[in-house]
């Protein structure tokens, strides 16, 4: 019985041990593989900061023009966005330290990034445009003309990038209806829903007139580029024009005075000049913004970037 239990407690005891000596191989193996994992990263990161380093010493043998889009180009290559938003707040610390130089040239950089960002459409982090609307907020008035134009300049290119990340709306399939004659005032009877319009010039608006189509699509690609599509008989600012419903796309178009309600922009060139305005549920997707410098015309860049649904101005 005895020699029974001994060869019993041998057998138990070599399976443990060879057990134990697979488990220790299957530990080191994977100890192995991790460390060599390890060394491979900080091998590229090495190798990374070692480019980056070298490619800032060569930097700084030229001049301050090239030192600078060195700096750009490697900024460029980590995330537009976000190196945007930090030239942002390296123009607040800035202006609170009074190095307005370095203030002007962060936001003008943070411009530079964020329209870069706007033409690859780099995804926005949730809060981005809040965070750095907030920012820009913060600063305040700022007594500096030069810092002050690159500010500005940075609102506007944010509002760029929001409208760039806007979903393009379907173009309608219904063939082309009557065209708008030249020099006649638009008669809004004759818009018909969802009918695509490709007006060859100027689309004359009376005074308070409701230009009211649900559905139409207006295509500015056979006017002369830079000819706005709505002209007033008079002015927007006082002749009380509604537009509502529209969809134009490719037009170039003064917002100052008029009520727009549930109209989209695609492609298009849209001025402000920081005049009376009101929108509702109006979007902006892919446009370029000509905004006249002024609290105002802030205001407006600032509810374009946050996509604001009502916009009342004046």
């Amino acid at each position: 019985m005895a020699n029974l239990k001994k060869a019993i407690d041998w057998k138990w005891l070599t399976t443990t041990v060879l057990a134990m000596g697979i488990l220790g191989l299957m530990m080191w193996t994977i100890s192995r593989e991790v460390s060599r994992l390890s060394f491979v990263i900080d091998s590229a990161d090495k190798r990374m900061a070692r480019m980056e380093t070298a490619v800032h010493l060569l930097a700084g043998t030229q001049d301050e023009k090239t030192r600078r889009l060195v700096d750009m180009a490697l900024t460029v290559s980590q995330n537009s966005a976000d190196s945007g938003a930090q030239f942002i707040t390296t123009a607040k610390e800035s202006v609170a330290s009074g190095d307005t130089l370095k203030a002007s040239q962060a936001a003008s950089n943070a411009r530079t990034l964020i329209l870069t960002a706007k033409d690859l459409k780099t995804p926005a982090p949730p809060g981005y445009f809040a965070s750095v609307t907030a920012t820009l907020d913060s600063l305040g008035t700022v007594s500096n003309s030069d810092v002050s134009r690159e500010l500005f300049a940075a609102r506007v290119a944010l509002a760029e990038y929001h409208s760039a990340l806007e979903q393009s709306p379907e173009i309608p399939g219904k063939p082309v209806a009557e065209e708008v004659r030249a020099g006649q005032p638009m008669d809004a009877t004759r818009l018909a829903n969802g009918a695509v319009y490709r007006p060859t010039s100027q689309v004359l608006l009376p005074a308070r007139m409701n230009l009211d189509a649900p559905g139409a699509f207006i295509d500015g690609s056979q006017l002369v580029p830079g000819t706005e599509v709505l002209k007033p008989t008079i002015s927007f600012a006082q002749g009380a024009n509604a537009i509502s419903g529209l969809t134009f796309a490719g037009v170039t178009q003064t917002l100052d005075g008029a009520a727009w309600k549930d109209v989209v922009f695609v492609n298009a060139r849209i001025r402000y000049r920081g005049g009376r305005l009101q929108l509702d549920r109006v979007r902006f997707v892919n446009c370029t913004f000509e905004v006249s410098q002024s609290d105002r015309g802030a205001q407006f860049a600032k509810d374009v970037a946050l996509g604001n649904d009502a916009v009342t101005i004046g």
